[in-house]
């Protein structure tokens, strides 16, 4: 499962204040008062999901597959969000072997 080690991490402003945070490859998302924050809650929520997850749903989240009825659509999702910066999201080595990667 190499794909866990090209994750990467979006950071959003909010125009109602803070930040949101994303990693689209797992569909996991978080927010925060400042970028610092919102990365570092990220960071947390992603190496808590590897922790959880067992390989077929870690499978399915990097397929797509795994999110079949998606409440929103990607434009109200962005609704009100302005990018502010996307990097590689550096997780823990020994969840990412955890994880089958």
């Amino acid at each position: 499962m190499s794909d866990l080690s090209n994750l990467t991490g979006t950071i959003f402003f909010d125009v109602e204040g803070g930040y949101v945070s994303e990693c689209p490859e797992l569909g996991v998302a978080s927010q925060g008062e400042s970028v610092e924050e919102a990365w570092a809650m990220l960071v947390e929520a992603v190496e808590l999901t590897l922790e959880d997850a067992d390989e077929d749903e870690i499978r399915a989240r990097l397929d797509g597959s795994y999110f079949s009825d998606p409440q929103f659509t990607e434009e109200e999702l962005m609704e009100g969000l302005k990018e502010v910066e996307s990097r590689p999201l550096l997780v823990q080595s020994d969840l990412l072997g955890a994880a089958g990667g």
